[in-house]
């Protein structure tokens, strides 16, 4: 059979463009390495987290927001600094993003039954001028369901189209390479891999029991990225952040692997903007791990302070919550793979989520009665779960107790009890005023102007040391890795681009493997909220260019 379009990979982006093409009556082969039940990819697995602007849950909160505003904020994250070549398109991606994030976004979400949480969340909150990285104001939307159900009314078109015959979806089958004839791309063959009865997330077998070849009119390839790959990640490691970690946790299922990338630049596509990533800084390792070297990633309030591995406090704007590439950076330069929080009980109570639907039970069961325990006295299970059992978390009766134990976790005698106590008892003297010299205190105090951040995001100011707000809890900070933020490069139609410029035939890419779109449309940062937002853009674009062709 020759199928109108084939997709590779049965993640978020695939999906999307598959629900374009199933509209326009287009015949479909969707394949994945994975077994069935691992449809919806990465994406399952998220917070739901998306960017939207200028949406009726932010004007309902008082925040003023616009295109022009989100552009700005975009602009001077992004740092696009290769304009001539590497960022040409993904420039364009980004500007035709915002556009849609500010238009009509909200109410396509809204027409497949996708819902937001009321609250808004003030991700990557920057911390330096106007112009600068970060978000001038609340733009994180949390999809009520999390990830499942962002996943879900896609995941339910697609397995209608598969019953009425639209399209043809085989799990188990690893693509090795594409069927090119005079360089144009006219199908994929492949490895038939094992049935694996993995659960979703767990590392499933490659062993091989035969082969496969399938003709298609054009392939997309929407496969992921490199996160779980840890060779890919060391090697693309820009030289700008120092040496790569030697110790990392794992922020997606092994089944990221970048494979897909090498075989589609084999095939005359070009990777763009390689050292480009986004890994976050405030990684755990999972004490309930569902995939090898398992991370959960903490989104952490403002109020935690944050210190290096020999015990300084980092200055701005490596607050928590404000800059992550900038703290990975510092953290990197001081030669250690990990750093600490120092917080209270008071703090982690209001100021600690973690990132994953598995870590929001609540969020993804959408129970509004769990949901309403969050402002009762503790933290959420999920955390005092990671409390009691995760081997990163040290707490204690005083600050001496505290740091001793901190030593004893990672094995050494970096930290001194009076340099710790010295810096904290600084912070602790400014919390007398409203106003003060120090910048996290003032954006403390600032974000509580925020009604969002007031009531469920950030603790009431108070002093470190007052034993009132004890015990004492310090984290071990870990790199996570997640995202890659470049990769092929493509034009707005998704057509991967050749190393002269021009649409390699019958190619096409979606998602992360493309850097969301154009080979990098973050630039060196992301606004957060962004990752699933890109999936569902680059896949719808290139899943209606190609529902619109013969």
């Amino acid at each position: 059979m020759l199928y109108d379009v084939a997709i590779v990979g049965a993640g978020l982006a695939g999906l999307v463009a598959a629900c374009e093409l199933v509209d326009a009556k287009k015949k479909v082969l969707l394949v994945d390495q994975e077994p069935e039940n691992s449809m919806g990819g990465q994406a399952y697995w998220s917070f739901g987290g998306i960017f939207l602007v200028n949406s009726p849950e932010q004007r309902r909160l008082g925040i003023k927001d616009s295109k022009e505003l989100a552009w700005q904020d975009w602009q001077g994250t992004a740092g696009f600094d290769r304009l001539e070549d590497e960022d040409s398109w993904a420039f364009k991606w980004a500007k035709a993003y915002v556009e849609f994030a500010a238009g009509e976004k909200y109410e396509w979400l809204k027409s497949l039954g996708i819902k937001f949480f009321p609250v808004v969340g003030w991700a990557e909150r920057g911390g330096s001028l106007a112009g600068g990285h970060g978000n001038s104001v609340p733009r994180f939307h949390i999809v009520w369901g999390t990830g499942p159900g962002i996943v879900k009314p896609f995941v339910d078109k697609v397995n209608k189209a598969i019953k009425d015959g639209f399209i043809d979806f085989k799990p188990r089958h690893r693509v090795d390479e594409f069927i090119q004839h005079e360089g144009k791309i006219y199908g994929i063959s492949g490895t038939i891999l094992a049935e694996s009865y993995a659960s979703r997330g767990e590392n499933s077998s490659r062993i091989g029991i035969g082969e496969f070849t399938y003709e298609a009119k054009a392939v997309i390839v929407a496969s992921g990225g490199i996160g779980a790959n840890f060779d890919l990640v060391r090697k693309n490691w820009p030289q700008r952040l120092g040496t790569p970690p030697k110790n990392m946790v794992c922020g997606v299922p092994a089944y990221v692997d970048g494979r897909m990338l090498e075989i589609t630049e084999h095939a005359g596509g070009r990777i763009v903007n390689r050292d480009r990533m986004w890994h976050y800084t405030e990684g755990l390792r999972n004490w309930d791990p569902i995939w090898p070297n398992h991370g959960i990633r903490i989104l952490p309030g403002p109020s935690s302070l944050w210190f290096d591995a020999e015990g300084n406090r980092f200055s701005a704007p490596n607050f928590p919550g404000f800059d992550t590439l900038s703290t990975l950076e510092a953290i990197q330069k001081t030669g250690y793979e990990y750093s600490w929080f120092i917080l209270t009980e008071k703090i982690i109570e209001k100021e600690f989520a973690l990132s994953g639907c598995e870590q929001n039970p609540d969020l993804t069961n959408k129970s509004i009665g769990e949901v309403l325990k969050r402002i009762l006295p503790g933290p959420p299970a999920p955390i005092q779960a990671f409390k009691e059992h995760g081997e990163d978390f040290v707490i204690a009766d005083n600050l001496k107790e505290l740091v001793d134990g901190m030593n004893k976790l990672v094995g050494n005698e970096l930290l001194n009890f009076m340099k710790i106590k010295e810096q904290i008892m600084a912070r602790d003297r400014e919390m007398d005023n409203k106003f003060t010299k120090d910048l996290q205190v003032n954006a403390i105090h600032g974000a509580r102007n925020y009604i969002g951040d007031k009531l469920v995001r950030v603790a009431k100011p108070h002093k470190i040391l007052d034993p009132h707000n004890w015990p004492l809890i310090a984290v071990r900070l870990n790199i996570l890795t997640r995202k890659t933020l470049g990769g092929l490069q493509t034009n707005l139609d998704g057509a991967v681009l050749g190393i002269d410029g021009q649409p390699v035939p019958g190619l096409f890419a979606a998602g992360e493997v493309s850097g969301f779109g154009g080979g990098g449309v973050h630039g060196y940062r992301a606004l957060e909220g962004t990752f699933i937002g890109g999936c569902l853009f680059s896949g719808r674009q290139v899943g209606r260019y190609l529902a619109k062709r013969e």
